[in-house]
């Protein structure tokens, strides 16, 4: 309590680095990124910039595929941004995979 720094996530968080790639939930694609570290409750971004808009334009929500094929993929609420990493809270399964 009170301590600068301290983690707060209520579950461990690995690191995971792999390809991904965020989508609307009408499976139009937003860009590709890499997945920095991960845990059952969210994850940490790295957006490829040279695919994308601006970070700034990414939605709230938004589904990432964490597999080539598309098959492994999780339903995600923003939490932070920061330069070209974003921060997500997974909001659950049960989407159409991404064809």
């Amino acid at each position: 309590d009170g301590l600068v720094g301290a983690e707060r996530r209520r579950t461990l968080r690995r690191n995971f680095t792999r390809p991904a790639g965020l989508f609307h939930p009408d499976g139009k694609r937003i860009c590709g990124c890499v997945t920095r570290d991960i845990s059952a409750t969210g994850a940490r971004l790295k957006v490829d910039r040279t695919q994308s808009a601006a970070i700034d334009e990414i939605p709230s929500e938004f589904i990432l595929t964490i597999s080539e094929s598309g098959n492994v993929f999780r339903r995600c609420r923003l939490v932070w941004r920061r330069n070209d990493e974003l921060g997500v809270h997974f909001a659950g399964t049960g989407v159409v995979p991404i064809t």
